[in-house]
């Protein structure tokens, strides 16, 4: 079509051991698209063919292991063979395109000779060190068209365009993407496929049932003043008696819930115009959060009377609530995946040093904070403390009257809803917010999460390891099995308390038990215990981390009467 030129992105291997490859190709014809899918297995010869045909090329997203095999080796030898390389992808985590960005600017000659030498590679053109750099949105939904975009001195045509990419006059510009805006386009994506798959072409669209329903909600544009009215509008149209009759008792029983989560609440105030993936992660937050604690609330009140069924069936309600929450645990990991591999560039590459993860900053996660419990004053004074020593990090709780916006050292979240054990009430268990903590230590770049507490802060802890991949840190100074033996007076409880211990703690990268009861308890469980005095991250000048969490609290000091519990 006039006005408009061909471009592909192509699918590759390394032929060694099958590593995949996207390779960006533009002003290709027809014939050459040809071509290049009938070689396109070998991304030797597909090289060699680009470069014959001078045919503009650019490896999209060099450090985003499309297939899980992608591995230093291979990145370097894409620096041997490639000149230019997407800078900005607009669907990936800016580390990634930081980290490619610092790593291709710090090349040198002698880096190359290196490169070259060790991989049996000759290095691409005159001065392989002098890299081009190009910029995509990588957009599969059409919501972030061009947010990231390869920019030409002005041209007049298309060809002039081209022209310019082949002689290498063009910049990257444009923002990286980010976890928050890669799951609205996953819910995009479910809605259109939701729409053709089940719905039909000449179908309202969804708006009058119930997941129709919540996915727009999902995509709605973000002018709403309150989270609160949109839900009511959309319960007002969808969910009418008549309606409501037909649905399965399951759906039954989340209609209620929803209702009742946003029917009255006026809460979702928004503080401003947000974003559209702003918009969508609070109203996935409040509805998957809410709805999980009412119904683990409802099952275990069943589970307790004895009604069996009626408590599986309540987990069966929570279907929706894992749809809601999904696209948000598949691109947190997504994002996060290649932390390793990032980490193994960073450390290769001196110009990129800073870029390494586990450099970053760190995490204490704690929740059940026996003894300072509800005492924010007691919080500070615990944060000014840490705030003194080098390299603290900084401490997450998750209080039901902590401060409201974050304080330097201490982040608290309000809990989604707090649990009680009807013997020991003044030891209520909070039910944490997990989306907004992954959140919050994927924007704080943690790198590291220290946990000494068991509770379900540390579960969630243990859960944005897994989507972030962040190196945890566990500390057991609390005999849990007796504590709970203790309040319970019951042997069955405390063996299930013990193995959760021991589940929890084989969780962790690396635990300190020093308890001796507490390390006696994990190694007879099987859980590797490391040496305190080994570790240099705790070897803190006058033993005041130490003290923090237990060992000599703070001896001497006047707070000591205060804090001699923070352990907990």
């Amino acid at each position: 079509m006039p006005g408009t030129f061909i471009s592909s992105e192509i699918t590759t291997y390394f032929p060694e051991d099958r590593c995949k490859i996207h390779c960006l190709v533009s002003g290709i014809s027809e014939v050459q698209f040809a071509e290049i899918m009938e070689i396109r297995e070998n991304v030797y010869d597909l090289r060699r063919y680009l470069q014959e045909h001078e045919i503009c090329h650019s490896v999209a997203h060099a450090l985003y292991a499309v297939n899980d095999q992608l591995a230093l080796a291979h990145f370097e030898k894409l620096l041997l063979m490639f000149n230019c390389f997407e800078r900005i992808n607009g669907a990936r985590y800016h580390r990634a395109n930081h980290l490619l960005g610092a790593v291709c600017e710090g090349l040198t000659p002698a880096i190359m000779d290196e490169l070259a030498e060790r991989h049996g590679l000759e290095p691409n053109g005159p001065e392989p060190w002098r890299k081009r750099f190009t910029a995509g949105s990588d957009d599969h939904s059409g919501l972030y068209v061009a947010s990231a975009y390869t920019a030409t001195p002005r041209a007049a045509t298309a060809a002039e365009f081209v022209a310019h990419l082949r002689a290498g006059r063009h910049i990257s510009a444009g923002a990286s993407g980010s976890s928050l805006k890669l799951a609205h386009t996953l819910y995009l994506i479910a809605y259109a496929y939701y729409k053709d798959r089940f719905l039909g072409a000449n179908s309202d669209g969804g708006k009058n049932n119930l997941i129709g329903g919540l996915l727009q909600n999902f995509l709605r544009s973000p002018c709403e003043e309150r989270s609160g009215g949109l839900a009511r509008r959309f319960f007002g149209r969808v969910v009418r008696p008549w309606k409501l009759r037909r649905m399965s008792a399951a759906e039954q029983a989340l209609v209620a819930e929803l209702s009742s989560l946003f029917g009255d609440d006026e809460s979702g105030r928004s503080p401003g115009i947000m974003s559209p993936s702003a918009n969508s992660f609070t109203l996935a937050c409040r509805i998957s959060q809410g709805l999980t604690y009412r119904f683990l609330c409802q099952f275990m009140a069943r589970l307790k009377n004895g009604a069996f069924i009626e408590s599986l069936q309540t987990l069966v309600s929570l279907g929706p609530v894992f749809f809601s929450v999904a696209p948000y645990l598949t691109a947190f990991r997504s994002q996060h995946k290649d932390e390793r591999l990032l980490d193994a560039v960073a450390e290769r590459f001196s110009c990129a040093a800073r870029l390494n993860q586990r450099d970053a900053g760190r995490v204490w996660l704690n929740d059940g904070v026996h003894g300072l419990r509800g005492n924010v004053e007691d919080m500070r004074e615990l944060c000014a403390r840490l705030a003194l020593i080098p390299g603290a990090p900084a401490i997450v709780t998750c209080m039901p009257n902590g401060p409201e916006d974050e304080l330097p050292h201490w982040r608290n979240f309000k809990p989604v809803g707090m649990f009680e054990f009807p013997e020991y009430r003044e030891n209520s268990l909070a039910f944490p917010p997990l989306l907004e903590i992954v959140e919050y230590l994927e924007s704080r770049e943690v790198g590291e999460l220290l946990i000494t507490t068991p509770g379900l802060l540390g579960v969630a802890g243990l859960v944005a390891a897994r989507l972030l991949e962040l190196r945890t840190v566990g500390v057991y100074s609390l005999d849990v099995p007796g504590y709970v033996k203790n309040a319970t007076e019951d042997n069955e409880v405390a063996h299930l308390a013990k193995r959760y211990i021991l589940w929890f703690y084989s969780q962790c990268d690396v635990v300190y038990a020093p308890d001796p009861e507490c390390r006696r308890q994990l190694l007879e469980g099987g859980v590797e215990v490391s040496s305190w005095s080994e570790s240099p991250r705790f070897d803190l000048g006058a033993n005041e981390w130490q003290d923090m969490l237990g060992l000599g609290l703070l001896e001497g000091d006047p707070a000591a009467t205060r804090l001699e519990n923070a352990v907990a």
